[in-house]
């Protein structure tokens, strides 16, 4: 049964009234000013390392929010009225009374939403992981080097109407033991035209190792799942195709990161293309 992606009023009035209450012993100034102006990183404009820099007064802040949410997410999602929902669904309502509660504060900007809370915990990331500074385009340079230009990869991909595949890595995830976690990806696409031999790329902690994928093929070598042909919708409501991930936990933690690469042929410039799956962060 597939689970549904908005809560009901009735779950939405459980949630507001049990984090509202829960909100009352943080500072939600200090939160607003973490909110404010913040972006995730954009290597046009600055590498890792600047931008760690840059935003460091935020990560004491980042780590309550993120810490808040993560946790009433997990407590939602071992309620037995929640089970028809998806995590997402959950994330979002949790995200929404935080909102609600910086929008009454209304001297001062900055407001929650659910892309910079994904860059509040890259944020985090690369406090506690340092070596994933010297990663990235420019490969641990503390500023720009002179002469080189980034070029998204998004933008090298051409299509008549622009389209292309878009990966949700959590969309739903069930901790079935301490020691393995069955994931669900989902893979979008909404464009006019096909890809052909499509390919994901996991990135995954030490700890984590795949057992299994349904129902593509998994390559351990390559760590890739070969998806093979993504089909386009005629009438442009869109494709989704979803990934079920079982994942064997090799250490005990309270999280886990997950990322990614996709790969296809572009077609249209007959070339192969690759685009950069944002990061995310399994919460037991």
């Amino acid at each position: 049964m597939k689970k549904k992606s908005r809560l009901s009023k009735r779950l939405a009035k459980i949630v507001l009234e049990a984090v509202s209450k829960d909100l009352q012993v943080y500072d939600i100034h200090e939160w607003k000013q973490a909110c404010r102006s913040f972006a995730p990183i954009s290597y046009v404009d600055t590498t890792r390392k600047q931008w760690l820099k840059n935003n460091w007064y935020r990560i004491e802040a980042a780590r309550e929010i993120v810490g808040f949410v993560d946790s009433w997410v997990t407590h939602f999602r071992n309620r037995e009225d929640f089970k028809g929902y998806t995590v997402a669904a959950m994330k979002d309502e949790v995200i929404l009374v935080i909102r609600k509660a910086q929008q009454r504060i209304k001297l001062e900007k900055g407001i929650l939403n659910s892309v910079k809370l994904n860059g509040f915990k890259t944020l985090i990331k690369w406090e506690d992981y340092p070596e994933e500074l010297e990663n990235g385009p420019y490969e641990g340079s503390n500023s720009i080097p002179e002469g080189v230009v980034y070029v998204r990869r998004s933008k090298s991909i051409s299509t008549i109407d622009r389209s292309i595949p878009t990966v949700d890595l959590l969309k739903d995830y069930v901790v079935v033991d301490k020691d393995r976690i069955n994931v669900v990806n989902a893979l979008m696409y909404t464009g006019m035209f096909p890809f052909q031999n499509v390919e994901m790329e996991l990135r995954l902690d030490d700890s984590l190792t795949v057992n299994s994928v349904e129902p593509y093929t998994w390559s351990p070598r390559d760590n890739r799942i070969r998806i093979g042909f993504l089909e386009a919708s005629l009438d442009r409501s869109g494709h989704e195709v979803e990934i079920n991930v079982q994942l064997i936990c090799n250490e005990c933690a309270k999280s886990y990161t997950i990322g990614g690469v996709l790969m296809f042929d572009n077609v249209m410039k007959g070339v192969r293309s690759e685009i950069s799956i944002e990061d995310a962060v399994i919460t037991l």
